[in-house]
């Protein structure tokens, strides 16, 4: 079976510097080794991504660290976006609305998974991938 090419952004390469001294060098080589036999194969599990991500997935490195990736497949190439937290770089947006616990009109929800956009009149799911 061909390999997949990896690739790495600038980000990803500025990741990897860290993954040594946290003792996660080790597991982040073998995520890398099974992306490139197969990005899509099922062991461990992977996560399709939504919001900002849109288009990527992620593989768990350990509980807080992800490999963040996207899949070429034209190319046969395997981008690799992340090998860190991705979640320090995610502002979550808090309105004047939801401060006053104001609820949407439509949904009438007031959860902590939605907030109302200042002057708007319906909520917008927050981007909470654990």
């Amino acid at each position: 079976m061909a390999k997949w090419e990896i690739v790495y952004t600038r980000q990803a390469q500025r990741d990897a510097r860290k993954l040594a001294p946290s003792g996660l060098r080790e597991k982040a080589e073998t995520l890398l080794d099974i992306l490139s036999e197969d990005p899509f194969k099922s062991f461990p599990r992977y996560e399709k991504l939504i919001g900002d991500l849109s288009g990527a997935y992620s593989r768990r490195i350990n509980i807080q660290n992800r490999l963040v990736y996207q899949v070429l497949a034209e190319m046969k190439t395997v981008k690799i976006i992340r090998m860190w937290t991705y979640y320090e770089e995610l502002e979550i947006p808090v309105s004047p609305y939801e401060a006053r616990g104001r609820s949407c009109k439509k949904c009438l929800t007031k959860d902590k998974g939605s907030f109302i956009e200042e002057g708007g009149d319906m909520c917008r799911p927050l981007l909470c991938v654990i």
